[in-house]
């Protein structure tokens, strides 16, 4: 996982100008110098963002902030059966890491809000299941697969 961004400098002086800046993460890694920085880390956890300003009368300032990157939630499910003829009634079984709520749509209309719902197909079709997972911080991930309900074709010789 990437978190990106763009940082920006907001900074003033009440007497010259502002003539560099210093973008430094966690520590010992310079983003830049400019007004505006592009931010890559791939690391979830705390990280420490410090932005050092100097100015043409030698002035110097510095702020800095703890920026956290947590785990996005990961979709993933289960259903069983995995075909049949309707009415079908499906059993789905959440394999998500890291929701908090969740939203399934199971492709004939039919849509459910729990970990682990059931459902029954009343026609025949494939169907695309989509589920979609939000995790404690509002990142939001998704999957889907589909189903194939049909009848039977029965072939009787004698």
């Amino acid at each position: 996982m990437l978190f990106r961004s763009q940082l920006s400098d907001g900074s003033t002086v009440s007497a010259g100008s502002i003539t560099g800046r210093s973008w430094i993460l966690d520590g010992t890694d310079t983003l830049g110098s400019g007004p505006t920085v592009n931010l890559t880390i791939a690391d979830t956890g705390k990280h420490l963002i410090r932005l050092e300003v100097f100015s043409d009368i030698g002035c110097r300032d510095a702020i800095s902030d703890t920026l956290i990157i947590h785990s996005p939630p990961v979709a993933s499910f289960s259903f069983n059966p995995q075909y049949g003829n309707p009415p079908l009634n499906v059993s789905f079984t959440d394999l998500s890491v890291g929701g908090a709520t969740y939203a399934w749509s199971f492709g004939d209309g039919g849509t459910d809000s729990i970990s682990g719902p059931s459902h029954t197909y009343i026609d025949t079709g494939l169907f695309t299941i989509r589920q979609f997972v939000t995790g404690p911080y509002g990142c939001i991930d998704s999957a889907k697969k589909q189903i194939y309900v049909i009848r039977p074709v029965l072939d009787i010789a004698i």
